[in-house]
């Protein structure tokens, strides 16, 4: 088969290749990797987009670490993949959102709306363009430790507000 061709099954015994384009690119990945240029270069250069420790800004891994992995409450690895920047930069306005509903949005989900606007954008694709159209947008996401650690917050707020 010939790279861009997908076989699609049309119907029993028939099938035909239909050619894929890939228009658009956008990504974020540990490393400073903001573009396809940027992920490219880390490629080309051998880079590994691990950090020896984690960053300040995301919590103190001090009071996490121990050499000891079965110790209750910490783990044995002082570094990491992470994305730069922070996870508050994120114009909820801009996904008519407001800034409540933004609070209780995942960090990752709040990514996934930047990049594939992005991805959009870099395909020559306007937010006017595809609305309403027959337009597919495939990204994935595999943990919901935010939600996790929300979960008391939120507990504590709704006995806050319905009290």
């Amino acid at each position: 088969m010939s790279p861009g061709l997908v076989e699609q099954d049309e119907g029993p015994g028939e099938s035909f290749l239909e050619p894929v384009a890939i228009c658009g690119m956008a990504c974020r990945l540990p490393g400073g990797v903001d573009s396809d240029a940027s992920f490219w270069q880390m490629l080309v250069e051998k880079r590994s987009g691990q950090t020896p420790r984690v960053p300040k800004s995301r919590f103190n891994i001090d009071a996490h670490y121990h050499e000891n992995a079965a110790r209750p409450g910490s783990f044995n690895v002082a570094g990491g993949y992470f994305l730069d920047g922070s996870p508050e930069d994120f114009d909820p306005t801009f996904f008519n959102m407001t800034p409540i509903e933004a609070q209780w949005l995942d960090p990752q989900q709040r990514k996934m709306l930047e990049v594939t606007y992005e991805c959009l954008v870099s395909a020559g694709i306007t937010l006017e363009s595809i609305a309403g159209s027959n337009t597919a947008v495939f990204v994935g996401s595999f943990t919901s430790d935010y939600r996790q650690f929300l979960t008391p917050f939120h507990i504590i707020l709704r006995g806050i507000i319905t009290n």
